[in-house]
């Protein structure tokens, strides 16, 4: 048997933000966009609490989060994104995947991951998308609604894969 090493393994849901125009921002007014990542920092960090969702990294203007549940992560990126257009400063784009993590020296990989990110740009500005298999664990929760966007090909991903737009703004989500 070939000797493998050992990572931390954990099957969650896999949550992508990222703001939209953020470079451009930085472009025009470097104090402005780092006052609008502390802005994304604190709603995120208030939001997830209430989700059990954990901040496993910020990535530029973006972050990674996880949660053990999929509907969790979705009823967070709703929260999210609505706290978000009241403020009125920027817009998000949210992804969500469920995959496998792995973490290695305080930092998280997997394939999961990547999908996550790969589907993060097909969300619309304050939009939010999911793969089919987080679409699959939500569909039932009378609050969310969503439409399929049909099998999309990810940049590095073998297959296609479905992709779902969620409707933001049609529901009224209350913290857990």
């Amino acid at each position: 048997m070939p000797d493998q090493q050992h990572h931390q393994r954990q099957l969650c849901a896999i949550v992508f933000t990222d703001i939209v125009g953020f470079t451009k921002t930085m472009e025009e007014d470097e104090s402005y966009a780092m006052e609008l990542l502390d802005v994304q920092r604190k709603i995120i960090n208030l939001v997830i609490e209430g989700h059990d969702g954990q901040l496993l990294k910020e990535i530029g203007d973006g972050t990674l989060l996880m949660f053990t549940s999929a509907i969790d992560a979705l009823e967070c990126a709703l929260e999210i994104q609505n706290t978000v257009e009241q403020d009125g400063r920027f817009q998000l784009r949210i992804a969500i995947h469920l995959g496998d993590v792995m973490f290695e020296k305080g930092d998280v990989f997997g394939s999961g991951v990547n999908i996550a990110s790969r589907i993060e740009p097909l969300a619309s500005p304050g939009g939010i998308c999911v793969s089919a298999d987080i679409w699959n664990q939500v569909k039932n929760q009378k609050h969310i609604s969503g439409e399929s966007l049909g099998e999309k090909n990810l940049k590095g991903v073998a297959q296609p894969l479905e992709i779902f737009k969620i409707n933001v703004g049609e529901q009224t989500v209350k913290s857990s």
